[in-house]
C-alpha cells in the first residue's frame, strides 16, 4: 500500500510591479533543506540560487521566475516563507557600534517593495539617440553576480548589470531602433563605455531607484541606547536570521 499523499493549501498572489497573477504552494521539508544550504554557504550566489529552485518549485503557474524582476522574486520568497513557516522571523543582529549581537523579531506581512523615487523609463543620449531601460530580470542578476571570480568588483557588478538594463537605443522618429538583445556583450560593452559620465550616471540611478524589500527594525543597546536600522534586500533578511 502507497504512503499517502500530504495535500497542501493553495494561495493567490498578484504580483505588484508586473501584475501577474500567480498560485503557489507552501514549500516543504524538500524545499527547507535547499535553503538551508543556501544559508549555510552564507555566499550571495548560493542564496540566489537556493531561492530560485525553491520558488520555482513552489509557484503552479507556467513560469520561469527568473523572467521576472530580481526585487519580485524577493518579494514572492518572503510571501512563502510567510505561509511554509510563519510570518514572524527571528533575526541576530550585530550592531556596528558595540559589536554586540542583538535578537529582533521582524514580521514578513509588514514587508514591501519600496522605490526612494520615480524615475522615467527613457532617457535622452543626445540630439539624435535615446535609451529605454528596464529592471533586470532575477536571472539577469545572477548572471552578473556568478560572473565574479574570487572578491567581488563592485564597479565591474554595476556596469554590467547597466548593460543589462538598457533594451533598446532608438532615434527620434523610432525608424531606427536597436535591442541590446540582438548584440554580443563586447559589442554592449563597447557601446557603454562610448556613454558620456552623465549618460551613465542617470542609468544608474535609475537602477539604484529600483524596487526593493525593505524594513526598519528596532533594538536596544546594551547601554540603553535606541538604534534603528533598515534591512534591504533578501540577503539581509536571509542572512540575519
Amino acid at each position: 500500500m502507497a504512503l499517502p499523499k500530504i495535500d497542501v493549501p493553495i494561495f493567490n498572489l498578484t504580483l505588484p510591479f508586473s501584475e501577474k497573477k500567480l498560485k503557489y504552494r507552501p514549500f516543504t521539508v524538500k524545499e527547507e533543506k535547499i535553503l538551508l544550504f543556501g544559508q549555510q554557504a552564507n555566499d550571495l550566489s548560493h542564496i540566489a540560487e537556493s531561492v530560485k529552485q525553491v520558488v520555482q518549485n513552489c509557484v503552479m503557474n507556467d513560469i520561469n521566475i527568473t523572467d521576472l524582476p530580481s526585487f519580485e522574486v524577493d518579494f514572492l520568497f518572503l510571501k512563502l516563507r510567510a505561509i511554509s513557516v510563519q510570518n514572524i522571523v527571528s533575526l541576530k543582529i550585530k550592531d556596528e557600534e558595540d559589536e554586540q549581537y542583538y535578537d529582533v523579531e521582524v514580521d514578513l506581512d509588514e514587508v514591501g517593495l519600496i522605490s526612494d523615487t520615480t524615475h522615467s523609463g527613457s532617457f535622452r543620449l543626445n540630439d539624435d539617440y535615446s535609451v529605454k531601460l528596464r529592471y533586470p530580470s532575477f536571472n539577469n542578476v545572477e548572471t552578473v553576480t556568478a560572473s565574479q571570480q574570487g572578491e567581488v568588483n563592485l564597479g565591474k557588478v554595476t556596469f554590467d548589470l547597466i548593460g543589462e538594463t538598457i533594451e533598446s537605443v532608438y532615434n527620434a522618429d523610432g525608424s531606427d531602433v536597436h535591442f541590446l538583445r540582438d548584440y554580443t556583450k563586447e559589442e554592449r560593452d563597447d557601446f557603454l563605455e562610448s556613454l558620456t559620465s552623465k549618460n551613465f550616471q542617470d542609468i544608474q540611478e535609475f537602477l539604484g531607484a529600483a524596487p526593493q524589500i525593505r524594513h526598519t527594525i528596532e533594538y536596544t543597546r546594551e547601554d540603553g541606547t535606541v538604534v534603528e536600522r533598515e534591512l534591504k534586500g533578501l540577503f539581509d533578511f536571509f542572512t540575519f536570521a
